[in-house]
């Protein structure tokens, strides 16, 4: 009778501890859901009319308690931890879904760009803008080379694009407690892209590199485009948005603007003078002849449109 009693008492806790594994590891891979809403789903061992099963055999439940229990229920630190027990599975990561104190996602990712691409502007001087610079770069601020390449799918083609919004940021940021308004259009033009040429200022043969890889043919697309992109930023930061076209001189602006950066790009590439002195002479003597002669298809383009009426207006 004795044996019989123990060997009943080792089923029991054989039953009991198969109950406790499947409260939990059965249910590792469906337990642990990325949402709120499930994490309040009842998981758990009920009991047989009010009886619960334990080591020392049956037991009625306490008063006021649920006859079934639930040890993953929302809100419960315990049934949080009896379920990561029995499962052995990790906790998911919940995203940040906003309120104080949370980065937004596009600021880290532009972040994570930036710093890999001041990196490359090392090893552009010396190796170009190839694949080869996109994993040094990597490997210098601390990214995973995988993760590099996700943020720049396009190798060395996809750093040039960032350069150039990189570079724009930085001239826009330079400028951003002076009051431009207050100057004359021509002065505001030529700090603006001085600040542009200060920010690449310390990476001259990197941007030397990147010019002549923007000459590639299948960079060209996109080296124009990131010029439009730039001459379009300084108009704007100027007081000229680009949501007032006035067709002609919307058109006739940047163009302008277009081949003044080209030109003083390719000077300031050369120039040996302490500060860039030349060059910022150059850049003003580029954009004082620019206003002198931007004006005159304005003039020629209003005339030609009130031209017609002036003529119908006049006496026969």
């Amino acid at each position: 009778m004795h044996l019989l009693l123990e060997r009943t008492q080792r089923l029991v806790d054989v039953v009991v501890a198969n109950g406790d594994l499947d409260d939990g590891s059965n249910s590792s891979d469906s337990g642990w859901t990325r949402d709120a809403h499930s994490l309040a789903r009842p998981s758990g061992r009920c009991s047989h009319n009010g009886f619960r099963p334990s080591a020392q055999g049956w037991r009625t439940a306490a008063a006021g308690r649920p006859a079934c229990e639930t040890p993953f229920a929302a809100g419960s630190p315990s049934g949080l931890s009896r379920r990561r027990a029995g499962s052995g599975a990790s906790p998911p990561r919940l995203r940040p879904t906003g309120g104080p104190g949370v980065s937004d996602p596009a600021d880290e990712r532009r972040a994570l760009k930036d710093r890999i691409l001041e990196a490359a502007l090392v090893h552009a001087a010396f190796d170009g803008w190839g694949g080869r610079t996109l994993r040094n770069a990597a490997l210098d601020a601390g990214v995973d080379p995988a993760t590099a390449r996700r943020l720049f799918p396009r190798g060395g083609d996809s750093l040039l694009d960032w350069l150039d919004d990189w570079a724009d940021r930085r001239m826009l940021a330079r400028v951003a407690g002076e009051d431009l308004a207050a100057q004359p259009v021509g002065r505001r033009i030529a700090r603006l892209l001085r600040a542009r040429f200060e920010a690449l200022g310390p990476h001259r043969e990197a941007v030397r590199r990147a010019v002549l890889a923007r000459g590639l043919p299948h960079n060209l697309p996109g080296g124009i485009a990131a010029l439009w992109r730039t001459v379009d930023r300084v108009w704007e930061a100027a007081g000229f948005p680009a949501g007032e076209r006035r067709e002609l001189d919307y058109y006739t602006r940047r163009t302008l603007l277009a081949g003044i950066l080209v030109a003083t790009l390719l000077y300031w590439l050369e120039d040996e003078s302490d500060d860039f002195r030349e060059t910022w002479a150059f850049l003003d003597r580029r954009i004082e002849e620019a206003l002198r002669y931007g004006r005159l298809p304005g003039r020629l383009f209003a005339f030609l449109r009130s031209g017609p009426e002036s003529f119908r207006a006049r006496p026969r």
